[in-house]
């Protein structure tokens, strides 16, 4: 392990951040940008059934449900399309 492979704290402020990726050499800038990236394709993937799923709640809920019941059926529909990701790996 040489000097360039060890564990570098990063820092948590964005400003700090853009700083951090500016002053990087080209493989730890490559590993900046490579999680980043991981981060918003996962969390593309975590809401993206939230805001494609909410619509279509609305369409297929009977028209006399309460406000109550309706945010019930979302979340239970949002958890369990969580679930399901989580089970096939995704």
């Amino acid at each position: 392990m040489t000097a360039t492979d060890a564990a570098v704290p990063f820092p948590s402020r964005p400003g700090e951040q853009f700083r951090a990726l500016r002053t990087a050499d080209p493989r730890q800038r490559r590993a900046m940008v490579s999680g980043w990236a991981g981060y918003w394709i996962d969390m593309v993937d975590v809401y993206l059934p939230l805001v494609a799923l909410a619509p279509a709640i609305a369409y297929f809920q009977p028209a006399g449900v309460s406000a109550d019941l309706a945010s019930v059926l979302l979340i239970s529909t949002f958890a369990a399309t969580m679930r399901w990701a989580a089970r096939s790996g995704r």
